[in-house]
Formats: C-alpha cells, structure tokens, sequence
C-alpha cells in the first residue's frame, strides 16, 4: 500500500553472536507450544521506520491524507472500534511506540524499545505517545532520561500531528533485540551499575493468587540453602519488582535470578553479563519473555512444572525433584562456563542462531546494518 506524505525506511541490523545460542536452554517437560514468536527477529532487527508529516494517531493505526494503514503486524484481531469524535488534540511532533499487544511485556520490547530505534534528537524533544498506561510507563522513560511529562496514553480517540515517527519490528512483536541490548547499556550507564558486583542469587515469587505463584517456595529455598549454604540465597517482596531504583540495584547484584514465568522475566534487563536466569516456568514455551537473554549475553533455563499452565492459577506447587535435577545443571553452567557432559539427558538447547543467521548472511557482507529508504516526503 502506498502511504501518502511518508518517509519510510527498512532497516537491519545483525544480533549473531555465535556461541551464545548455547546458554538458552529449557527443560525436556517444556512444551514445544508457544505464543507467535519469531527467531530471525532475535537474530537480526529487522525495523519498519515511518515518518508521515499530517498524521491522524489512535490505536487502530494511523491515517494520513485520508488513508487508513496498519502500521505493525498483529497476532490478535485488531479491535473495529466504532468511529469517535477526533480529540482536536494537535501536536507539532508526535513519537509513537506502537503495537497491537497492550501486555506489560510488548511495552517494554516492543514500544519502549522502538522508541528507542528513533534518533534521540527527534525522540527527546518530542510528544510520546504509547498503548499502555501513562502513569506507568512514564516511570520508565523517566528512569532511562526521558521527560515523565511529555508522555501519554494512546487511546481510541484520534490526536492530530505535523510530524509523527514511529519504529516497529517487520515481525509485530518481540523482535527489538539490538534495541533491547541498548536499553540495557543505557540502565547500565546512568545507574553505573557496572560497579555493583554480582554475589548473590535472588527470588522473586508471585504473591498467592497470581498464575505462575509458586506455593512450595519455601520448601524449595529450605532445601536450596541446606545443598548449597556457600552462595547467598535472598527472596525479595514481589512488590519491591515494579520499583525500578530499587530493583536495578537488587538484580544488578545478582549472580542468578530466579523468577515464574511471564512479563516479570523480563527484569532480567538489569543483569550483569555471564549472569544466569532460572525460570521456575509452566507448560507454555514463553519464548518472547525469555529468549531476550541472548542478546544479554546470559545463562537461562526455562524450566517447566508437569501440571503447571500458562496463565491458571493452579496447581501452585512446583515440582521439587525437576529443580533438584536442573539447579545443579544451572549452577555449573553459570559458574563453570558450560553444562555439564550429561545435560541432554534433562535439557535441549533452544534453538541454534547459526541455522538462524545463514540465510541473512550475503546482507551483511560489508556492514552490520542495512538500510533501504523506501518512500521519501512529498
């Protein structure tokens, strides 16, 4: 589809990094089951870059000239929201960090990190707009530098601009990777939590009446700390997680992390390099929450309850004889730079990023990025 008045560029950046494929495993009880989810978009960031000069903005997608487009790939029906009243809410420059998928998850791959695709010196001066909850996500452009103020929800009710920029991946969701690793290093800087040495292992477990809550924790951490009383094992309030000074600090000290499955793996993000990530998981093969620790060059290991489903809140007891099985696994991979000879026999490997890059390779001969301008202003 032509889209009138816009600039629109492809580009692509490499995220192979040969080896790190090795550390992302997941345990045989696993499921090969999982939300739509796609291996190039960790290998290389693909993104859909638009600039539309007279655009009309809201959750359905945006207009410019009367023309109605899709800006990103969705997995879910795109809601046919009845017609409002435009707002009659203008802006003189707009950034948008769009995508179909509202979870906590898509904000921060998907919005957060597209916006952070955009040049900063269009991005920092600029109006923000998001399809999550401005009170929240404000909190985090805040954290990374970003002005709180200037950051709002995207609704169903039409703003105008004069100049919007908008970053997707080409896949819809979860395919913001170098994005993502620059997150990271921009956490990593302005908190200089390089400093902070990472010693201890750290749990989090969901509060009773939340899927993934695991009802044996103590029993397990019991357990854990009488088979391994060298290393610091130390559980933090669940609610401590959405504060983001204070739980940066708490991870940035991590050695292993271990967390349920869902969004919350995602705080993965302030972990050191060569750290590890324990997922005390359920049937479902969450791929988009975990597969990020690529990019973060980290041990991680999904590890997968019988009986445990994606997303019910029972049964609630863990499977103590897998983790008794798996954290030995874990603990050398993390501390002794590989898994032990036998692994296989409870663990595969999750996917293998060579096969993955192969058919990339001829488009990054001379650079790491590439880019096509597809479209340019009229």
């Amino acid at each position: 589809m032509e889209i009138p008045n816009t600039e629109f560029i492809e580009n692509f950046t490499a995220n192979f990094h040969p080896g790190l494929d090795n550390r992302i495993y997941v345990s045989h009880t696993t499921s090969n089951e999982g939300h739509k989810f796609s291996f190039n978009g960790v290998i290389v960031q693909h993104v859909r870059y638009y600039h539309c000069k007279g655009a009309n903005i809201a959750t359905k997608g945006v207009v410019v000239q009367g023309k109605l487009f899709y800006p990103a790939r969705h997995y879910i029906d795109v809601p046919q929201i009845p017609p409002k009243p435009h707002s009659f809410n203008c802006y003189d420059k707009v950034v948008v960090g769009f995508s179909y998928h509202l979870e906590y998850g898509h904000f921060i791959q998907d919005m957060l990190c597209g916006i952070l695709v955009i040049p900063s010196e269009i991005a920092l001066n600029a109006e923000i707009f998001v399809k999550f909850r401005s009170d929240i996500a404000s909190k985090y452009f805040e954290f990374i530098g970003f002005n709180g103020s200037r950051v709002h929800e995207l609704t169903d009710e039409w703003i105008y601009a004069n100049d919007m920029y908008m970053a997707v991946s080409d896949f819809g969701i979860n395919s913001l990777h170098v994005s993502w690793g620059h997150f990271h290093d921009i956490i990593y800087e302005k908190y200089d939590l390089e400093k902070i040495v990472p010693t201890q292992h750290t749990i989090y477990n969901k509060p009773k009446g939340l899927w993934g809550h695991v009802s044996n924790m103590p029993q397990i951490l019991e357990w854990t700390r009488a088979q391994y009383p060298q290393y610091k094992w130390i559980e933090y309030d669940y609610k401590t997680i959405t504060n983001l000074s204070y739980v940066s600090k708490v991870i940035a000290a991590t050695k292993i992390f271990f967390i349920n499955s869902g969004s919350c793996v995602f705080n993965c993000i302030y972990l050191h390099k060569d750290c590890g990530v324990y997922i005390l998981g359920n049937n479902l093969c969450d791929r988009n929450v975990f597969v990020g620790a690529y990019t973060l060059h980290l041990w991680l290991i999904n590890v997968a309850s019988p009986g445990f489903r994606w997303h019910m809140d029972v049964p609630t007891e863990f499977d103590i004889d897998l983790y008794k099985q798996t954290l030995p696994d874990f603990l050398d991979a993390v501390y002794k730079g590989a898994w032990p000879k036998d692994v296989s026999k409870r663990s595969k490997k999750l996917f293998d990023a060579e096969e993955v890059f192969r058919p990339f390779r001829d488009l990054f001969v001379r650079s790491n990025n590439v880019q096509f301008v597809r479209k340019v202003l009229y």
